[in-house]
């Protein structure tokens, strides 16, 4: 075994006993009041889960199997309680969504996609950063939030196309790779993020529905937001000075490799037009639009057609995919302990007569402080509940407060927060200190920005009657 490993091995066997130390300790706090010993049992497990995952210490996939089936060994609820996810559309939405997006990129229709946005904004340093901005919007808006790997070795194959090493200019092509892989998810519908917040808000509103379109209605004025952090890190590290090496030419060049468009994708491109024109017109027709993923991703696999691959379906992330179905379940499973009336009699007491803006800042202190202990998925399916609760329980609308939670998934500080930006921070392309500093920077603009933006736009909208 050689240093690196045994190093490895060392660091796995530290946080898991972090892991256990954690769960321990919440299992040695007394049982007062709406802390009972199945909610005790359930935090200690919960949290145990999500800090495995946060540290890596096994594959998702092994988290994602113990979460259920410790809920149901440590008795706390039963195994149609613990694995009821599974029975819920959600999960094989999510299934379709990550299948058509593996579909679209090895036929070759996503890279077409990238390069051909980049091409036309790209000739400069700056030019390249808003243009990767839009390749995330573009690809954003056809896989549903599931390009954000392509989006991330992009901004690497940029980085190493224009030879740049690891520096403050790397630094902020990355970053900026980073949230047009991962931010846009606040304006683009994402489903699986999507729909945790929708399933886990009904807990508390039977009746509660977001729609891509009020996603999108609601949020869109982040994308200014996005398009001033990219400016302001330009403007940080003087950027405009920068020289690209064959500059727009590398990306035509690039983009004419790839050939006239072939037949595969054609026919993945008509596909994804009748899913975006049932996305569309879902309000006229009223079908769930979970059935569109469930059902036009596999058009693509018929006989005859043979644009999906068996690789596809091999390559599929079923870690992740297993994962989001644990995290559906964390908040099921809290809600029929008791986990909102828990938060909820915490919080309220201390929120009661505070302003909305106040409760609204709140939740997004909940949810930057969740962020390090907790994946997106789990702190949407841990949080949403509770979050609805207050919000019915201060006589508030539950819109604003919602967003607001959903807004802190994409608020963190360190790259392990989420997974697609420790994935960006191993490439090797940014330091620790410019992440840590970018960063921070992203989150303190954002808390003025939704002060200063959001709520009075939400205001107009009238979310707040």
């Amino acid at each position: 075994m050689n240093s690196q490993t045994q190093s490895s091995t060392s660091a796995d066997i530290r946080y898991l006993l972090i892991v256990c130390l954690v769960s321990s300790l919440i299992l040695c706090i007394p049982e007062v009041g709406y802390f009972t010993r199945d909610i005790k049992i359930y935090t200690a497990i919960t949290l145990g889960i999500i800090l495995l995952v946060s540290f890596s210490v096994f594959d998702i996939f092994i988290p994602a199997i113990l979460l259920p089936s410790l809920y149901c060994l440590s008795g706390i609820v039963d195994a149609n309680v613990a694995f009821i996810s599974w029975t819920n559309t959600i999960i094989y939405m999510v299934i379709g969504a990550f299948t058509l997006t593996n579909v679209l990129e090895s036929c070759g229709l996503l890279k077409r996609i990238a390069l051909f946005c980049i091409k036309c904004c790209g000739g400069t340093f700056n030019r390249t950063l808003y243009g990767l901005l839009l390749t995330g919007i573009v690809l954003a808006a056809i896989t549903f939030n599931n390009a954000y790997i392509v989006m991330v070795m992009l901004g690497y194959g940029i980085c190493t196309a224009m030879g740049l090493k690891k520096s403050n200019e790397s630094a902020v092509l990355m970053m900026a790779a980073g949230i047009s892989a991962n931010t846009v998810g606040i304006f683009m519908y994402d489903p699986a993020m999507m729909s945790l917040l929708q399933s886990n808000a009904r807990t508390v509103i039977p009746d509660f529905r977001i729609t891509w379109v009020e996603q999108f209605i609601y949020n869109v004025p982040l994308l200014a937001f996005l398009v001033l952090f990219i400016w302001i890190m330009t403007k940080l590290f003087r950027t405009e000075h920068v020289q690209i090496t064959g500059g727009k030419n590398y990306f035509e060049d690039e983009y004419n490799k790839l050939g006239p468009v072939s037949k595969k994708e054609k026919i993945a491109a008509a596909v994804l037009a009748v899913l975006m024109l049932f996305l569309l017109t879902s309000p006229l027709h009223g079908v769930d639009i979970t059935y569109g993923f469930m059902f036009l991703p596999w058009l693509l696999f018929l006989p005859g057609v043979n644009v999906g691959t068996s690789e596809d379906l091999r390559n599929l992330p079923y870690g992740t995919i297993f994962f989001i179905a644990s995290c559906l379940g964390i908040g099921m499973v809290g809600n029929a302990l008791g986990i909102p009336a828990l938060i909820s009699a915490t919080l309220h007491p201390l929120l009661d007569g505070m302003g909305v803006m106040v409760i609204l800042y709140v939740v997004l202190g909940l949810g930057i402080a969740a962020n390090f202990v907790m994946t997106p998925f789990a702190m949407v399916a841990s949080l949403a509940g509770p979050v609805a609760k207050i919000a019915t329980g201060l006589h508030i609308p539950l819109w604003p407060p919602l967003l607001a939670l959903y807004h802190s998934c994409f608020l963190i500080f360190l790259p392990h927060e989420i997974p697609v930006w420790l994935i960006l921070f191993g490439f090797g392309m940014i330091s620790m200190k410019n992440f840590i500093l970018l960063s921070t920077l992203n989150v303190a603009l954002f808390l003025l920005f939704f002060g200063a933006v959001m709520v009075p736009y939400w205001n107009i909208l009238g979310l707040f009657n």
